[in-house]
């Protein structure tokens, strides 16, 4: 129990943020139960408790090529999906210092 003790405040810090050349992930979770009123029905007075949980998880690549100039490409892995209208949400490319 002690270790679990001594390891917890690792865990709760963020961590460093830097844009060093490789590959980073960054993600976090929330999860809880929320307490819902449904709409109103004749008659009804009926409230009811569900789960809720959201995870996001991003990826990043920077490189840096022998002459200085930086590149990479981010995704946001939670808004990737089937959306046709904005095929590109979630995506970004960069090129510059």
């Amino acid at each position: 129990m002690r270790k679990a003790a001594f390891l917890l405040p690792l865990f709760l810090l963020p961590a460093a943020h830097a844009d060093t050349p490789g590959l980073s992930m960054r993600g976090e979770t929330r999860m809880g139960v929320v307490w819902d009123r449904p709409a109103a029905a004749p008659g009804s007075d009926r409230a009811e408790a569900r789960l809720y949980a959201r995870t996001e998880l991003k990826l990043k690549f920077v490189g840096e090529t022998d002459g200085g100039l930086r590149f990479g490409a981010e995704l946001d892995l939670d808004k990737l999906g089937s959306d046709t209208s904005n095929p590109r949400r979630g995506q970004s490319v960069f090129i510059g210092n």
